[in-house]
């Protein structure tokens, strides 16, 4: 479960770099349900050429977060948003988080 929201999570950042054909295929599979069978009998192409359309999807959804990060910088600032709401908040603390954002 946790692999496809993450997967999910990385469509939703960067679904606007895949083709049409990866977005159509990752949303009937992700959001749908649909079996690799079904998708392709929807749409009028082979069993082959849906999982290699997912598959291809998958990773470059992967790739553009490894070389990007964007996901990975969003949950660090969500970690600081939520530390900065605590009531024991310590300031140096909060600074050397503040300049190890994105490292790693």
């Amino acid at each position: 479960m946790e692999d496809k929201l993450e997967k999910i999570l990385l469509y939703e950042t960067y679904k606007e770099m895949l083709t049409l054909n990866m977005q159509d295929v990752f949303e009937q599979y992700y959001y749908s349900d649909l079996s690799l069978r079904e998708i392709g009998e929807n749409n009028n192409i082979s069993f082959q050429a849906v999982r290699d359309a997912l598959k291809k999807a998958e990773k470059t959804l992967t790739e553009l977060e490894e070389k990007l990060q964007v996901v990975k910088l969003k949950n660090e600032i969500q970690e600081l948003q939520e530390y900065i709401s605590t009531d024991n908040m310590d300031i140096e603390e909060l600074k050397n988080k503040i300049r190890g954002l994105g490292e790693n």
